[in-house]
């Protein structure tokens, strides 16, 4: 009965052990379509999950996410530990934690360092779960990147404590804001700055407090502040409690939290005085530069050993330069000796009267030796004392050289109406001398004739003859006068160009019409062809003419004068217009006669107008003129146009 209990009970235990097995067959079945599941669940996670032996820390499992985070492949990751993947100086506490989280002591940790294949380090929050497979224990961790949170944490951590340094300070007004605009907090020092207590700003809105023009630039600084963007030094009005208006210099900076902006902190400094002193200097400063840079016109400073304290664009640019390259350096660096010690002998002379001259002195610039109107007056600082000049130097080079030329010019047409002026009246003198010579001279042969009839001293008759020979030779004389006049009319005709001409007495006698505010024009001159002419002629009729409308005007009101012409029929003419006064009517008829002039004695020959129009005559054409006393005159020239070989 033994033997057949024990088979029972090894039949019973083998039954057992059987539907065991059987148990276990389906407990696979399940469990292997259930890994599958999982397996999918765990490789598609959006968060990293690595599975590490509780022991040793070596990676058995990981995700597609991890391996990314990491920059690791699967192969890789299985063969690293846990060591492996954080900073070196982060490894006590890191191992601390997974060994907590082990044994179940802990489930997340938060801002743990982790370390990539390349090197960098991103910050994670790792929630943990410990597991057991095959009877060894394992840790499932979960990891989430917070790396944008931590810096976040981080900025507002720097954020805090730039506030509490500048709160501590006390100097500003410190006030932070929300991203409506409202006060959240003042700092007491706006009793002193504003007039208001904290009380009486927080809770309220900015706008409230600012100055209506300055609401544009608030909204601006407010929208940037929601951008996440700081600024420093932007200026703002602000109203005070008595209604004053203080100007504000704003540094402002985002607040974050929990990586949210959520409003702005900003140090308000009043510089409501720096400002206005700031703005005076600054107008006083730009209208002195303005003079300065617009004058067209040589400045600069200069202390007692003649060295340039400031020079401006336009003295540098004549120097070859710019500013910079001359301040600090002295006159003898920038002038030949014998100019700079000419030039520093007038800023010793002002530094020692304390008073101001104007001397016109030649200045050697770029090898260049030009005229200069120097005026030199003395600086004075606080004391009253002459520290320095201010040198003024005007170039003149142009107008002295037309000044010369003009007065060569005048010289050369003065000449020319002594010559005119003579041959007139070697003309005049042969023709009114020529007929009683004549008489006397036939008067003298018949007496001659009737006293040798006669019984006449020898001596008489000898002197008759020397006076019949003398009559003879004041003929001769009369007639090389007569010579003189016709020759002296006789030039050579040539090709003229009458544009050239025009320009050239313009410019000539620019500076005569500037100083008697008459505006010389020229009008349609450059569509003239040439004309057959003396080129000298034509010079002294254009020079007359102009000149003689110049000194027609007053210098009281602007006047103006226009040289234009025209082809017709084949002949040019040339209007000299001005309105300049007028010709009184009873003296029209006189203007062309010789030595007629209105102006007073010694101030003109009267030769002028009657030379224009013996040129115009002598060049085929004629002169007229026409004149309202009152409003001005036109002399109207008409020549012929140049005809190849004229001459």
């Amino acid at each position: 009965m033994r033997d057949e209990r024990k088979t029972n009970a090894e039949l019973i235990e083998e039954l057992s052990m059987l539907r065991s097995r059987v148990a276990q067959i389906e407990q696979a079945d399940i469990r292997d379509e259930s890994d599958q599941t999982f397996r999918m669940v765990f490789d598609n996670a959006p968060d990293g999950m690595l599975l590490a032996d509780a022991e040793t820390g070596k990676f058995c499992m990981c995700n597609n996410a991890v391996c990314q985070m990491l920059g690791f492949d699967r192969e890789e990751i299985t063969k690293l530990r846990v060591s492996d993947i954080h900073p070196a100086e982060h490894l006590p506490c890191v191992m601390e934690q997974f060994e907590r989280q082990a044994s179940g002591e802990l489930s997340l940790g938060k801002n743990i360092p982790v370390k990539r294949k390349d090197g960098s380090v991103f910050y994670a929050d790792i929630s943990s779960s410990p597991t057991t497979l095959a009877g060894r224990k394992y840790l499932m961790g979960v990891f989430r990147d917070v790396t944008e949170r931590k810096l976040a944490e981080q900025a507002l951590q720097e954020s805090e404590d730039k506030f509490r340094r500048i709160t501590e300070r006390g100097f500003d007004v410190v006030l932070t804001a929300d991203l409506n605009g409202t006060l959240t907090y003042v700092s007491p020092s706006t009793t002193r700055v504003f007039g208001y207590t904290p009380d009486e700003m927080v809770g309220k809105s900015a706008m409230q407090f600012t100055v209506d023009s300055s609401l544009p630039e608030v909204i601006r600084q407010f929208k940037e502040v929601a951008e996440g963007r700081s600024f420093e030094g932007r200026e703002v009005e602000i109203r005070r409690k008595d209604g004053n208006i203080a100007v504000v210099e704003l540094n402002c900076e985002p607040i974050s939290k929990d990586g949210r902006l959520i409003g702005a902190m900003a140090s308000a400094r009043d510089i409501t005085v720096r400002r206005r002193a700031e703005n005076a200097l600054r107008e006083s400063e730009e209208k002195y530069r303005t003079l300065v840079e617009s004058a067209g016109e040589s400045i600069a400073s200069i202390d007692k050993d003649g060295v340039f304290l400031f020079m401006n664009k336009i003295g540098a640019e004549r120097l070859g330069g710019k500013p910079d390259d001359y301040v600090g350096k002295s006159m003898w660096d920038l002038f030949p000796k014998e100019v700079a010690d000419q030039q520093m002998s007038s800023v010793q002379k002002v530094m020692e009267t304390g008073k101001g001259m104007t001397v016109i002195v030649p200045t050697e610039l770029q090898g260049q030796l030009r005229w200069h109107n120097t005026t030199v007056e003395p600086l004075r600082d606080g004391s009253g004392k002459v520290v320095s000049v201010m040198v003024i130097a005007r170039d003149i080079h142009d107008v002295k050289q037309a000044e010369e030329e003009l007065s060569r010019y005048r010289e050369k047409m003065a000449r020319a109406e002594q010559l005119a002026s003579l041959g007139t009246l070697s003309a005049t003198a042969a023709h009114e001398l020529t007929q009683p010579l004549t008489v006397v001279r036939l008067s003298l042969d018949n007496l001659l004739d009737d006293l040798k009839a006669m019984s006449i001293p020898e001596t008489v008759i000898r002197r008759l003859q020397n006076s019949l020979t003398e009559v003879s030779n004041l003929t001769s004389i009369i007639d090389r006068f007569r010579s003189f006049a016709r020759k002296s009319s006789e030039r050579t005709v040539e090709q003229v160009d009458l544009n050239t001409v025009a320009e050239n007495i313009a410019r000539l006698l620019n500076e005569s019409s500037r100083q008697a505010r008459v505006t010389l024009q020229l009008k349609d001159m450059d569509k003239l062809p040439p004309v057959s002419m003396n080129e000298r002629d034509s010079e002294q009729l254009f020079f007359a003419l102009v000149q003689n409308a110049i000194h027609a005007a007053d210098g009281k009101k602007d006047r103006q004068v226009v040289i234009g012409g025209l082809v017709k029929d084949d002949r040019i003419e040339l209007r000299f217009s001005d309105d300049c006064g007028g010709i009184a009517p009873e003296y029209l008829d006189n203007v062309f006669e010789p030595f007629y002039t209105t102006k007073p004695t010694g101030q003109g020959t009267g030769l002028g107008l009657c030379i224009v129009q013996d040129i115009a005559t002598r060049a085929g054409g004629k002169v007229s003129v026409e004149s309202e006393l009152g409003r001005g005159t036109t002399f109207l020239v008409t020549l012929p146009v140049y005809e190849a070989g004229i001459s």
